[in-house]
């Protein structure tokens, strides 16, 4: 069954008719329409001679009236003004009713009246609208590192190392939270994401470095927990060296996967095959770009990401305008292929930013 049939013709085909008969229908259509128009203004007239008419006759109705009723008082001329001013007003309106209704077949451009659309305003999520704000005074810093309680002793230790002796107002806020939300989560309940905005060099980067240096501690089993991805190389590189820094003297393992070596040997550092065939992870995490990521899901046997914990986008809105790799769709299917049979659940949880850390219960 065809949806649309399009006739064509030629220049010599029967459906084609000369200009004479089509200038003999132009002329017919406008003569119908002067017809119409006048019959209407002859209407509206007719109708307002009638209603002055009308109006004359009340007017002596009422002069009659007043003459017989001696008891009734005499109305002024700015009382009959008045009803004057109303009965115009009436004719009016019946007029203006009257020349709105369209001559049939036909429609009077111009006299639509347009209420004004309501704008429509977007619905954006609570936290969004209402965030928590921190101060953004670096001059006046108030938090020592000694301060940060739920802080290991070690990383404390390699803080003073590093010269580090207070807190940026974004570290003393988000480092106490995220060690609290994965308590929390150890009871069963989801951990809450969290999404920070904060300019270059408020201190970012030690943020989400000492919770998860910290949370990874003592961890005897290797598997990729964290991983940490980065719009470009350079900035991975400092991020990686900032994890270095934070993870020395400790069992935590950070892989660096960015694509300025060969591939083989990033392969070395993230996964190892036993003499059994079996391959175990190396890295606890990895810190990588989205076009290194993608390319090593495709190509890098072993690669497990099933465990993954905690999914870091650092200069978020520089990453997702990266999205011609689709990295996010590669390894949402990369996690749901290699851990369905390890996860609580068939099928992990959609990578999206606001629940990317609900990717696997077993820790």
């Amino acid at each position: 069954m065809k949806l649309f049939v399009v006739e064509r013709y030629g220049a010599n085909d029967a459906g084609i008719k000369d200009d004479s008969v089509q200038k003999q229908r132009l002329d017919s259509l406008l003569k119908k329409a002067q017809k119409r128009k006048e019959t209407a203004e002859n209407a509206i007239i007719s109708e307002q001679q009638q209603e002055q008419e009308e109006s004359v006759k009340k007017k002596k109705k009422r002069k009659s009236q007043v003459s017989e009723s001696v008891e009734a008082e005499k109305p002024t001329e700015q009382e009959e003004q008045q009803k004057d001013d109303e009965d115009g007003l009436e004719q009016r309106k019946k007029a203006t009713a009257e020349v709105s209704q369209d001559p049939e077949g036909f429609t009077v451009i111009g006299r639509d009246q347009f209420k004004r659309v309501k704008e429509v305003k977007g619905v954006a999520p609570k936290w969004l609208l209402h965030p928590t704000v921190i101060s953004v005074n670096m001059k006046n810093l108030d938090a020592n590192v000694d301060d940060v309680l739920d802080l290991a002793p070690v990383l404390k230790q390699t803080l003073k190392t590093e010269n580090v002796q207070k807190m940026f107002p974004v570290q003393r806020d988000i480092i106490p939270w995220i060690l609290k939300e994965f308590k929390f989560s150890l009871t069963g309940y989801w951990p809450r994401d969290l999404c920070v905005s904060a300019p270059t060099g408020s201190g970012k980067t030690l943020a989400f470095v000492l919770p998860l240096v910290q949370i990874l501690l003592g961890r005897p089993l290797l598997e990729v927990k964290a991983l940490v991805v980065l719009p470009v190389q350079d900035l991975a590189k400092q991020v990686f060296s900032v994890f270095q820094t934070y993870s020395k003297g400790t069992n935590v393992k950070v892989a660096l996967a960015v694509g300025q070596g060969q591939i083989e040997n990033e392969q070395r550092q993230l996964v190892r095959k036993d003499a059994c065939g079996n391959f175990h992870s190396l890295a606890h995490i990895v810190v990588t770009t989205p076009g290194r990521l993608v390319h090593h899901l495709r190509v890098t046997e072993g690669l497990d990401f099933s465990k993954l914990r905690f999914l870091v986008v650092d200069e978020a809105d520089r990453v997702m305008d990266s999205a011609q790799s689709d990295w996010l769709f590669h390894l949402e299917k990369h996690i749901a292929k290699s851990g369905s049979s390890k996860a609580e659940f068939d099928t992990p949880s959609p990578l999206f930013m606001e629940n990317n850390l609900k990717l696997s219960l077993i820790y």
